[in-house]
């Protein structure tokens, strides 16, 4: 059974500017971003940016919650993940935008 969508062999076909835009986007919900931006909210967000940094201390828990989140389910589980189910990059986006 294949539940693929197809959205693989659609990007590689896509012109290289909409790839390289799609990379960019996908690297918002990765850990390493949402442990930067938490930093950073925390250390200079409320002199510079008028963040509380209680809000950057959020989301740098976030950032810990969702890798050990995910880390807890794929060692549970222990099974691939099936083409187009949602990554570990998906979970921390998703909780970014709250």
């Amino acid at each position: 059974m294949n539940r693929a969508l197809g959205l693989f062999d659609l990007l590689q076909s896509a012109p290289w500017p909409l790839v390289v835009l799609f990379g960019i986007v996908s690297q918002l919900g990765d850990v390493w971003f949402l442990l930067s931006l938490g930093s950073v909210l925390f250390l200079v967000g409320a002199d510079t940016l008028g963040v509380d940094r209680r809000r950057g201390l959020f989301v740098f828990a976030l950032g810990i919650a969702a890798v050990v989140f995910v880390e807890v389910i794929k060692a549970a589980f222990a099974l691939p993940r099936p083409p187009g189910f949602p990554s570990g990059h998906a979970l921390g986006e998703r909780l970014a935008r709250r």
